[in-house]
């Protein structure tokens, strides 16, 4: 048996060893395929670990065991042939594909995902780097709610959810083409309330992974970062959005949801800029709940109307942008949610002005609905160049 002493420089020489046998495999492997089918692209796989957040007390008895997954993920550099990408410098978009136990299989089952991400350079210098990756997609969860067969999963009503994925990663060059990273994250699992129960799952994690970089080579730059700025102007929009949701008990009847969105964006930056939303909101589960609560009330179809105010942020990636707004309602006639609500989503412009929108509105920690909406933008922060 070795030695104590030993063991951290045995461990070494195994990590050395594997990257070793890693690099000569893949690089005997790219040396067979045509030479320009993986330029610039990145192969990561990654280990993570994790747990269930209770973020209501009804998930604390859901925290048995540690999660535990695995990630694989293929990305590329930003390429560098438009504005937008040089204000992101070293920035990688990707899509990964993930697998995990949720900590409880007979009640939460196993999770299998697929995410798109960008991933951000927040510090770097030759051969590291810290970054930060947002990133969304979809998850398919083998043990929903059933009221029959498992009634214990309070937090997830699908197989089929939404997923939001968030990390900050540290990267280190091992050799000409492997990496090593280890990263923090948050991951969110829900559907939006559109089948429930739908507490969500929130799951922290830790992580540890590989990357073999194929013919790592410097980005195209076209652009000086320094050459352009945004049109500083306030930019209307407007959209229309539908949804649906149930509400408690499970397997009931799904309303319908609408929102009318006026939207006034004003550029702070080359990167983003500040996004206040006058709402108009109707639900008509409202209704419903209203008339459970007692049998004789007669809301009325006004009475399930609520107006919105909201302020927060928009961050552009050329004609997609994320937005993430906080607001309040200055009238409710329901008390039920409380008055604050929050909406996190994307949204992409087609052609000049069609302006399409999918954003999960919540109340706190608690999923409201899913908005697919499409509108009308009178224009875009426009790209200037700086003479």
């Amino acid at each position: 048996m070795a030695s104590a002493k030993k063991i951290p420089a045995l461990v070494t020489m195994a990590i050395v060893i594997c990257v070793a046998m890693v690099q000569a495999q893949v690089a005997d492997t790219v040396k067979k395929l045509p030479p320009n089918i993986l330029k610039n692209l990145q192969l990561e796989s990654r280990w993570t670990g994790g747990f269930v957040m209770a973020h209501r007390p009804t998930v604390v008895y859901l925290q048995r065991k540690h999660i535990q997954g695995f990630e694989v993920t293929l990305a590329k550099p930003l390429s560098g042939n438009q504005p937008w990408h040089t204000f992101y410098p070293r920035a990688v978009l990707g899509i990964t594909f993930q697998h995990s136990n949720l900590g409880y299989d007979d009640v939460l089952g196993k999770a299998y995902g697929a995410y798109a991400f960008l991933r951000f350079n927040v510090w770097g210098k030759k051969g590291s780097r810290l970054c930060f990756s947002i990133g969304e997609g979809l998850v398919y969860i083998t043990k929903p709610f059933d009221k029959l067969e498992n009634h214990k999963n309070v937090t997830i009503g699908s197989h089929v959810n939404a997923l939001i994925n968030m990390q900050l990663t540290y990267e280190q060059r091992i050799t000409k083409n492997v990496f090593l990273n280890a990263g923090i994250g948050f991951t969110h699992y829900s559907n939006g309330a559109f089948t429930t129960p739908n507490l969500g799952l929130n799951m922290p994690s830790v992580s540890l992974g590989a990357t073999y970089k194929f013919y790592p080579e410097p980005v195209e730059k076209k652009y000086q970062r320094n050459e352009f700025t945004r049109s500083r102007r306030i930019i209307p929009s407007f959209i229309l959005n539908v949804g649906g949701k149930q509400i408690y008990p499970p397997d009931g009847k799904r309303y319908g949801t609408y929102t009318f969105m006026a939207n006034f964006l004003y550029p702070i930056g080359i990167k983003s800029g500040l996004l206040l939303t006058i709402d108009v909101f109707n639900d008509r589960s409202i209704d419903a709940i209203m008339r459970r609560n007692d049998p004789y009330a007669n809301p009325g179809y006004f009475k399930t109307i609520r107006p919105g105010i909201a302020i927060g942020h928009d961050l552009w990636l050329g004609r997609m942008s994320f937005v993430f707004q906080a607001g309040v309602y200055p009238y409710t006639y329901y008390k039920g949610d409380g008055r604050i609500y929050s909406r996190i989503g994307l949204r992409y412009l087609f052609g000049k002005h069609l302006l399409a929108n999918i954003t999960l509105k919540t109340h706190f920690a608690k999923a409201d609905n899913v908005e697919f909406g499409l509108g009308y933008s009178f224009g875009w922060p426009r790209v200037v160049r700086l003479l």
